[in-house]
Protein backbone atom coordinates (compact mmCIF):
# COMPACT_ATOMS: atom_id res chain seq x y z
CA UNK A 1 0.00 0.00 0.00
CA UNK A 2 2.84 2.36 0.92
CA UNK A 3 4.65 1.74 -2.36
CA UNK A 4 1.43 2.35 -4.31
CA UNK A 5 0.84 5.60 -2.47
CA UNK A 6 4.38 6.83 -3.08
CA UNK A 7 4.01 6.05 -6.76
CA UNK A 8 1.12 8.50 -7.10
CA UNK A 9 2.11 11.82 -8.73
CA UNK A 10 2.45 14.71 -6.30
CA UNK A 11 -0.54 17.03 -6.40
CA UNK A 12 0.60 20.41 -7.67
CA UNK A 13 -0.16 23.48 -5.58
CA UNK A 14 -1.51 26.25 -7.81
CA UNK A 15 -0.68 29.01 -5.34
CA UNK A 16 2.90 27.83 -5.04
CA UNK A 17 3.19 27.70 -8.82
CA UNK A 18 1.94 31.28 -9.12
CA UNK A 19 4.46 32.46 -6.53
CA UNK A 20 7.26 30.56 -8.23
CA UNK A 21 6.36 32.10 -11.59
CA UNK A 22 7.32 35.42 -10.03
CA UNK A 23 10.35 34.41 -7.98
CA UNK A 24 11.51 31.02 -9.35
CA UNK A 25 10.17 30.63 -12.91
CA UNK A 26 12.16 27.55 -13.82
CA UNK A 27 10.75 25.69 -10.84
CA UNK A 28 7.26 26.93 -11.70
CA UNK A 29 7.45 25.71 -15.28
CA UNK A 30 8.89 22.37 -14.23
CA UNK A 31 5.82 22.01 -12.01
CA UNK A 32 3.51 22.98 -14.89
CA UNK A 33 5.25 20.45 -17.12
CA UNK A 34 4.39 17.66 -14.71
CA UNK A 35 0.94 18.91 -13.67
CA UNK A 36 -0.57 21.90 -15.53
CA UNK A 37 -2.67 24.12 -13.27
CA UNK A 38 -4.05 27.58 -13.93
CA UNK A 39 -7.15 28.09 -11.76
CA UNK A 40 -5.38 29.94 -8.95
CA UNK A 41 -3.43 31.96 -11.49
CA UNK A 42 -6.68 33.25 -13.01
CA UNK A 43 -8.10 34.06 -9.57
CA UNK A 44 -4.99 36.08 -8.70
CA UNK A 45 -4.95 37.83 -12.09
CA UNK A 46 -8.56 38.88 -11.49
CA UNK A 47 -7.95 39.91 -7.87
CA UNK A 48 -5.01 42.15 -8.82
CA UNK A 49 -6.85 43.57 -11.84
CA UNK A 50 -10.09 44.31 -9.97
CA UNK A 51 -8.20 46.07 -7.17
CA UNK A 52 -6.33 48.11 -9.77
CA UNK A 53 -9.55 48.88 -11.66
CA UNK A 54 -11.37 49.96 -8.50
CA UNK A 55 -8.74 52.30 -7.10
CA UNK A 56 -8.23 53.90 -10.52
CA UNK A 57 -11.93 54.62 -11.21
CA UNK A 58 -11.55 58.43 -10.85
CA UNK A 59 -8.60 58.38 -13.25
CA UNK A 60 -10.41 56.18 -15.75
CA UNK A 61 -13.52 58.39 -15.66
CA UNK A 62 -11.40 61.46 -16.35
CA UNK A 63 -9.65 59.72 -19.25
CA UNK A 64 -13.02 58.59 -20.63
CA UNK A 65 -14.17 62.22 -20.78
CA UNK A 66 -11.00 63.35 -22.54
CA UNK A 67 -11.17 60.43 -24.98
CA UNK A 68 -14.80 61.24 -25.77
CA UNK A 69 -13.82 64.85 -26.45
CA UNK A 70 -11.05 63.65 -28.79
CA UNK A 71 -13.42 61.30 -30.61
CA UNK A 72 -15.89 64.15 -31.11
CA UNK A 73 -13.12 66.47 -32.31
CA UNK A 74 -11.79 63.92 -34.81
CA UNK A 75 -15.23 62.58 -35.78
CA UNK A 76 -14.31 59.04 -34.73
CA UNK A 77 -17.25 56.67 -35.29
CA UNK A 78 -19.24 59.66 -36.54
CA UNK A 79 -19.29 61.34 -33.12
CA UNK A 80 -18.37 64.68 -34.65
CA UNK A 81 -21.70 64.66 -36.49
CA UNK A 82 -23.78 64.42 -33.31
CA UNK A 83 -25.95 67.32 -32.22
CA UNK A 84 -24.74 69.50 -29.36
CA UNK A 85 -27.25 67.84 -27.06
CA UNK A 86 -26.07 64.36 -28.03
CA UNK A 87 -22.44 65.37 -27.52
CA UNK A 88 -23.28 66.72 -24.07
CA UNK A 89 -25.04 63.47 -23.15
CA UNK A 90 -22.05 61.44 -24.37
CA UNK A 91 -19.69 63.50 -22.21
CA UNK A 92 -22.01 63.17 -19.21
CA UNK A 93 -22.15 59.38 -19.62
CA UNK A 94 -18.35 59.29 -19.81
CA UNK A 95 -17.98 61.39 -16.65
CA UNK A 96 -20.65 59.54 -14.65
CA UNK A 97 -21.04 55.97 -15.95
CA UNK A 98 -24.20 54.10 -15.02
CA UNK A 99 -23.94 51.15 -12.63
CA UNK A 100 -24.69 48.81 -15.52
CA UNK A 101 -21.67 50.20 -17.36
CA UNK A 102 -19.51 49.48 -14.32
CA UNK A 103 -20.79 45.90 -14.22
CA UNK A 104 -20.15 45.56 -17.96
CA UNK A 105 -16.61 46.83 -17.43
CA UNK A 106 -15.98 44.20 -14.77
CA UNK A 107 -17.39 41.51 -17.06
CA UNK A 108 -15.02 42.58 -19.83
CA UNK A 109 -12.15 42.58 -17.32
CA UNK A 110 -13.02 38.98 -16.41
CA UNK A 111 -13.03 37.88 -20.06
CA UNK A 112 -9.92 39.67 -21.33
CA UNK A 113 -7.39 37.40 -19.56
CA UNK A 114 -8.85 34.36 -21.35
CA UNK A 115 -8.53 36.09 -24.72
CA UNK A 116 -4.97 37.20 -24.01
CA UNK A 117 -3.96 33.76 -22.73
CA UNK A 118 -5.52 32.08 -25.77
CA UNK A 119 -3.55 34.32 -28.16
CA UNK A 120 -0.33 33.77 -26.24
CA UNK A 121 -0.92 30.02 -26.14
CA UNK A 122 -1.16 30.04 -29.94
CA UNK A 123 2.20 31.83 -30.14
CA UNK A 124 3.67 29.32 -27.68
CA UNK A 125 2.31 26.39 -29.68
CA UNK A 126 3.85 27.81 -32.85
CA UNK A 127 7.18 28.30 -31.12
CA UNK A 128 6.97 24.80 -29.65
CA UNK A 129 6.35 23.29 -33.08
CA UNK A 130 9.08 25.27 -34.85
CA UNK A 131 11.52 24.72 -32.01
CA UNK A 132 10.80 20.98 -31.89
CA UNK A 133 9.47 21.15 -28.37
CA UNK A 134 7.32 18.56 -26.63
CA UNK A 135 4.79 20.80 -24.88
CA UNK A 136 1.03 20.27 -25.07
CA UNK A 137 -1.74 22.84 -25.37
CA UNK A 138 -2.74 22.20 -21.76
CA UNK A 139 0.78 22.83 -20.48
CA UNK A 140 1.25 26.01 -22.51
CA UNK A 141 -2.20 27.36 -21.62
CA UNK A 142 -1.35 26.90 -17.93
CA UNK A 143 2.02 28.59 -18.46
CA UNK A 144 0.43 31.56 -20.26
CA UNK A 145 -2.15 32.06 -17.50
CA UNK A 146 0.53 32.01 -14.81
CA UNK A 147 2.66 34.44 -16.83
CA UNK A 148 -0.31 36.80 -16.99
CA UNK A 149 -0.17 37.18 -13.22
CA UNK A 150 2.84 39.36 -14.04
CA UNK A 151 1.98 40.85 -17.42
CA UNK A 152 -1.72 41.51 -16.75
CA UNK A 153 -2.40 41.39 -13.01
CA UNK A 154 0.70 43.01 -11.51
CA UNK A 155 0.94 45.44 -14.44
CA UNK A 156 -2.65 46.63 -14.00
CA UNK A 157 -2.20 47.07 -10.25
CA UNK A 158 1.12 48.90 -10.64
CA UNK A 159 -0.07 51.47 -13.18
CA UNK A 160 -3.26 52.04 -11.19
CA UNK A 161 -1.36 52.79 -7.98
CA UNK A 162 0.98 55.22 -9.72
CA UNK A 163 -1.92 56.86 -11.56
CA UNK A 164 -3.84 57.43 -8.32
CA UNK A 165 -0.75 58.93 -6.68
CA UNK A 166 -0.35 61.34 -9.60
CA UNK A 167 -4.04 62.23 -9.78
CA UNK A 168 -6.62 62.21 -12.62
CA UNK A 169 -5.62 65.62 -13.98
CA UNK A 170 -2.18 64.24 -14.89
CA UNK A 171 -3.64 62.28 -17.81
CA UNK A 172 -5.30 63.45 -21.00
CA UNK A 173 -5.25 60.15 -22.91
CA UNK A 174 -5.34 56.45 -22.12
CA UNK A 175 -1.89 56.16 -23.69
CA UNK A 176 -0.50 58.50 -21.03
CA UNK A 177 -2.10 56.30 -18.38
CA UNK A 178 -0.42 53.17 -19.68
CA UNK A 179 2.88 55.02 -20.02
CA UNK A 180 2.76 55.87 -16.33
CA UNK A 181 5.54 53.37 -15.73
CA UNK A 182 8.79 53.74 -17.75
CA UNK A 183 8.44 52.60 -21.36
CA UNK A 184 10.34 53.11 -24.60
CA UNK A 185 7.65 55.66 -25.51
CA UNK A 186 9.77 58.12 -23.55
CA UNK A 187 12.09 58.09 -26.57
CA UNK A 188 9.37 59.33 -28.95
CA UNK A 189 7.31 61.87 -26.96
CA UNK A 190 6.33 63.76 -30.12
CA UNK A 191 5.63 60.69 -32.23
CA UNK A 192 2.32 59.82 -33.83
CA UNK A 193 -0.30 58.10 -31.63
CA UNK A 194 0.51 54.77 -33.28
CA UNK A 195 4.25 55.13 -32.81
CA UNK A 196 3.90 56.15 -29.17
CA UNK A 197 1.46 53.29 -28.50
CA UNK A 198 3.83 50.78 -30.12
CA UNK A 199 6.82 51.78 -28.01
CA UNK A 200 4.64 52.06 -24.89
CA UNK A 201 4.15 48.28 -24.95
CA UNK A 202 7.85 47.81 -24.29
CA UNK A 203 8.03 48.28 -20.53
CA UNK A 204 9.33 46.40 -17.46
CA UNK A 205 6.34 44.07 -17.12
CA UNK A 206 6.20 43.15 -20.81
CA UNK A 207 9.95 42.46 -20.83
CA UNK A 208 9.50 40.34 -17.70
CA UNK A 209 6.76 38.47 -19.57
CA UNK A 210 9.04 38.03 -22.58
CA UNK A 211 11.62 36.33 -20.36
CA UNK A 212 8.96 34.11 -18.77
CA UNK A 213 7.49 33.11 -22.13
CA UNK A 214 10.86 32.04 -23.53
CA UNK A 215 11.70 30.20 -20.31
CA UNK A 216 8.38 28.34 -20.41
CA UNK A 217 9.05 26.99 -23.90
CA UNK A 218 12.56 25.93 -22.97
CA UNK A 219 11.72 24.31 -19.62
CA UNK A 220 8.34 22.71 -20.36
CA UNK A 221 9.01 21.31 -23.81
CA UNK A 222 12.78 21.60 -24.25
CA UNK A 223 12.25 23.75 -27.33
CA UNK A 224 15.13 25.43 -29.13
CA UNK A 225 16.42 28.41 -27.13
CA UNK A 226 16.73 30.59 -30.22
CA UNK A 227 13.20 29.80 -31.34
CA UNK A 228 11.83 30.25 -27.82
CA UNK A 229 13.29 33.74 -27.52
CA UNK A 230 12.21 34.63 -31.05
CA UNK A 231 8.66 33.50 -30.24
CA UNK A 232 8.53 35.68 -27.13
CA UNK A 233 9.82 38.68 -29.08
CA UNK A 234 7.31 38.19 -31.89
CA UNK A 235 4.52 37.95 -29.31
CA UNK A 236 5.58 41.28 -27.81
CA UNK A 237 5.80 42.91 -31.25
CA UNK A 238 2.30 41.65 -32.04
CA UNK A 239 0.87 43.49 -29.05
CA UNK A 240 2.85 46.56 -30.00
CA UNK A 241 1.39 46.59 -33.52
CA UNK A 242 -2.11 45.92 -32.16
CA UNK A 243 -1.79 48.85 -29.74
CA UNK A 244 -0.55 51.08 -32.56
CA UNK A 245 -3.48 50.15 -34.79
CA UNK A 246 -6.00 50.89 -32.03
CA UNK A 247 -4.33 54.20 -31.16
CA UNK A 248 -4.39 55.33 -34.81
CA UNK A 249 -8.01 54.28 -35.25
CA UNK A 250 -9.38 55.99 -32.14
CA UNK A 251 -6.93 58.90 -31.89
CA UNK A 252 -5.72 57.90 -28.44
Amino acid sequence: MTSETSALPERKNGLTTVLNTVIAPREAFESLRDGPTWGWAYVIVMALSVVGWFIALPVNDHIAVVMTQNMIAHNVLGMGSLTDEQKARALERAAHPAVLNRVFGLAILAIVPFLVVFIETLFLLAGNAIGRGKSTFKQLWAAAMNINVVTFGLFTLAISIVAVLRGPASFSTSAEYYRDIPTLALLVPQGSPGMVAFFATIQPFSLWGLFLMATALIVIGNASRAVSWATAIVNLLFYGMLSAAIANAFKF
